[in-house]
């Protein structure tokens, strides 16, 4: 086994002498040869190549090295190579050759294929093991990666859903939809509903672990805070915003189930509709109350009366007798289209109605909005026992903090994820990777606001 280098200067202060006439000298690092590094880069190959658990905490154990040097090593530069040509320049890395590309963009969709999260330390660790010709460390493949298309974010496990057929279709749909109206210069507005709790406060700041550096709040969570607002490029819509309070030992764990449709087809109709412009687009998602049907098709679970009525009411001849499989038969045959309450009353205020696809949140920039409001109200919550009242008015004044700039912003950033969908759907590929925290920063929705 190669040994490191010896330590040197180590400041030790001779038999006799005293510290107040001969003052400690600094100790130098740990040089470590050439030949030590290649022996940690290949024994790590080899534990990879073997599947060892923690490979790098063990080569430490093992070799009595530091974790952190050790971790250096393997993700350094090649063995041989000079800390000189470790990390290329950005010309540099846009001079990479395309096969080179194409090897690193197949070998993530391999191990992704295979079931495996993939960080860019297993990433270099596997293009070393395949002999793939790049020639940097660690950081300049990070920084590659972000050159080529990729981008560092929580992994959503929604994706499989998003990349189905059906999914696809109707994503595209969407996205030609908001193109047009776009293009007809007409206003677009998002709404949607979230909640905050009365008792909620920020959960990180500058503490020495005594009660001096600890905020005075419940440990309940209060009262349930639920918001639903709109708006779009010129800020929230005036004079929309609804607040409402709940006990939270009676509301739902998913907030959804404490709004019901009547609810928020009264809000839509008066509190929304009088203050949008003319020829509005409106986009929400699709939550069960935001699509009530005026006549809902009938399902098996219905009563066959119930099935018999909604046929004669589109005009079909009911045989008699009839089962309620051929009821259903016929009701499946029809294809009817689905009309929503909310849309019907859209288009008597000169409005359209345009619903997100499913699982397509990023979409909507209200989304990112309601970070920022979240944000500012804990960091407002100074006093969590003031109750629901004051915590309801402090809501109200971080709303009017929300500018149209802002809002700005987030339509912009909702417009590039628009482009990378409308990119991917065309057959370039884009893949997101989840990087460990230990070792990378989570940049997700990391935009200008």
């Amino acid at each position: 086994m190669y040994q490191p280098g010896k330590e040197e200067n180590s400041g030790e202060i001779a038999p006799g002498s005293s510290k107040e006439t001969v003052p400690p000298q600094k100790t130098s690092r740990k040089t470590y040869s050439q030949d030590f590094k290649e022996a940690i880069w290949n024994m790590h190959k080899k534990l990879v190549e073997d599947n060892w658990d923690k490979p790098v905490e063990y080569i430490s154990t093992a070799v009595k090295c530091p974790r952190s040097t050790v971790h250096k090593i393997v993700t350094g530069e090649f063995p041989g190579e000079t800390s000189s040509t470790k990390k290329p320049s950005k010309e540099q890395s846009s001079k990479i050759h395309p096969s080179v590309e194409e090897e690193i963009r197949k070998t993530i969709y391999e191990l992704y294929e295979a079931g495996v999260c993939v960080t860019s330390t297993m990433l270099l660790t596997e293009l070393r093991r395949k002999e793939v010709d790049f020639p940097y460390g660690l950081r300049s493949l990070q920084r590659f990666l972000g050159h080529i298309g990729f981008k560092f974010r929580r992994l959503d496990r929604r994706m499989v859903l998003m990349d189905t057929e059906r999914l696809r279709k109707m994503r595209a749909e969407y996205l030609a939809a908001i193109a047009r109206h776009r293009a007809a210069g007409r206003p677009i507005v998002w709404l949607d509903e979230t909640w905050i709790d009365t008792h909620d406060i920020p959960t990180h700041g500058w503490s020495d672990n005594t009660k001096k550096t600890a905020i005075d709040a419940p440990p309940s969570r209060g009262k349930r805070i639920i918001v639903l607002h709109a708006g779009g490029e010129n800020g929230f819509v005036p004079n929309a915003l609804f607040v409402s309070s709940k006990h939270i030992s009676k509301s739902s764990a998913d907030y959804h189930d404490d709004m019901c449709a009547e609810t928020f087809e009264m809000w839509f109709e008066e509190d929304l509709l009088p203050n949008l412009p003319p020829h509005c687009v409106i986009v929400m998602d699709n939550a069960s109350y935001h699509s009530r049907q005026i006549h809902k098709t009938p399902t098996m679970a219905a009563l066959k009366d119930e099935m018999i009525n909604f046929l004669k009411e589109k005009g079909v001849e009911v045989p008699n007798p009839a089962t309620k499989t051929m009821l259903y038969d016929l009701i499946r045959s029809g294809n009817y289209e689905k009309v929503y309450a909310v849309d019907e009353k859209a288009k008597e205020r000169g409005a359209e109605v345009l619903r997100l696809p499913p699982y397509h949140c990023i979409f909507n920039p209200i989304e990112l909005i309601w970070a920022q409001l979240k944000s500012e109200v804990r960091a407002r919550n100074t006093d969590p026992k003031a109750g629901a009242a004051n915590f309801i008015s402090m809501v109200r004044e971080v709303e009017k903090t929300i500018t149209a700039e802002k809002w700005k912003n987030c339509v912009r950033h909702v417009q590039k994820e628009e482009d990378r969908y409308r990119r991917v759907d065309e057959g370039t590929q884009e893949l997101v990777i989840n990087l460990d925290d230990s070792e990378e920063d989570d940049a997700c929705f990391d935009i200008d606001i």
